[in-house]
């Protein structure tokens, strides 16, 4: 069991990685959305950062998803997940068929499944 200190260093690591990804999509605008490379390898971490144990950490996925729709151009979370689902979708699975590789997959299932819910929430709430 890791100590607790080391715990704490680890939450605010993250969270200066999370908001230097807010950072970077205010500095870029659009431009880091429509490089596509950048956006879709940090989007699927910072929603499995949504779920991090740490109210802090998940706080700070929080915000850096809202300043990825402000400064790139989406109009809610859910045009930034609608527009991106494929890439997230191929994501998640490709994780949970290299379990080895990706230890923290075990939420990946969770994250998935919210996912598709918002997805096809928005799809009938559209028609």
């Amino acid at each position: 069991m890791p100590h607790i200190q080391v715990l704490g260093e680890n939450a605010v690591l993250i969270r200066a990685l999370l908001e230097a990804v807010g950072t970077f999509a205010r500095v870029l605008g659009p431009r880091f959305a429509t490089s596509g490379l950048i956006l879709r390898k940090v989007l699927l971490v910072m929603l499995e950062r949504l779920a991090d144990p740490c109210p802090s950490v998940a706080t700070s996925a929080a915000a850096a998803i809202g300043a990825l729709c402000l400064h790139c151009g989406y109009p809610s979370r859910q045009a930034l997940l609608t527009d991106n689902a494929d890439y997230l979708v191929d994501g998640l699975c490709r994780q949970l068929r290299l379990l080895e590789s990706h230890p923290r997959s075990g939420p990946c299932p969770c994250c998935l499944t919210g996912l598709l819910n918002m997805l096809l929430g928005s799809t009938v709430q559209d028609s």
